[in-house]
């Protein structure tokens, strides 16, 4: 019907955004590293630009296990022992993001949530990144025909992006507190399907 049709096509435009934007950062990326720009006038934006790519590889990650196949379940398992590992294999450190090394409930919800704000952090770290282009702070002479208007803005962009990262991590900490149950918070907010709903989805993709 015509909501299954507007549901498959989303996803297959949202897949084919995805594919453009790892296309278009890597051509980025290769760019700047065949022209051989590195300075101190651009260190700011090397910063800012490497940080935003390891963060978009991180709201990637989130959104192919949201994906319930096969595939999710190993790149799960993948990653929650890459954490284990990092742990040095003591507990069961990962229990508190992927809840366990295989798909269920939890750890879908979990995820759909990371997925989601993680990609608006991505967004405000690709328009700090792109500010930082064309003006580095490290530089004082750089400095010389910028109008304060220009450096207050920047700064005040910067202090908002440290706020409001600031904040998520108090919702989220309030939220896995105050929110026991995984039903409590409804899966139904940003997936269609009624998987918010089952009691378990362990082996969903098997």
């Amino acid at each position: 019907d015509i909501e299954d049709l507007y549901i498959d096509d989303f996803f297959w435009l949202h897949e084919r955004g995805v594919d453009l934007i790892f296309i278009f950062s890597y051509f980025h990326l290769f760019r700047k590293l065949y022209l051989n720009v590195f300075d101190l006038e651009t260190e700011a934006s090397w910063k800012s630009g490497v940080f935003s790519f390891l963060i978009f590889q991180v709201v990637v990650f989130f959104g192919l296990v949201l994906c319930c196949t096969h595939l999710s379940e190993i790149t799960l398992t993948i990653a929650a022992n890459i954490f284990h590992t990092f742990f040095m294999f003591k507990g069961k450190a990962y229990w508190f993001l992927f809840t366990d090394k295989q798909l269920n409930t939890d750890t879908l919800i979990r995820l759909a949530y990371a997925h989601y704000v993680s990609a608006f952090y991505l967004s405000f770290l690709g328009l700090l990144h792109g500010v930082d282009i064309h003006y580095d702070w490290k530089n004082e002479s750089f400095y010389d025909g910028l109008s304060s208007e220009m450096l207050w803005w920047d700064e005040a962009l910067s202090n908002e992006l440290t706020n409001f990262f600031v904040v998520l991590v108090f919702i989220t900490l309030a939220f896995f507190l105050l929110f026991e149950e995984p039903e409590a918070l409804s899966y139904e907010i940003f997936m269609w399907g009624d998987i918010g709903l089952s009691t378990d989805v362990r082996f969903y993709g098997v």
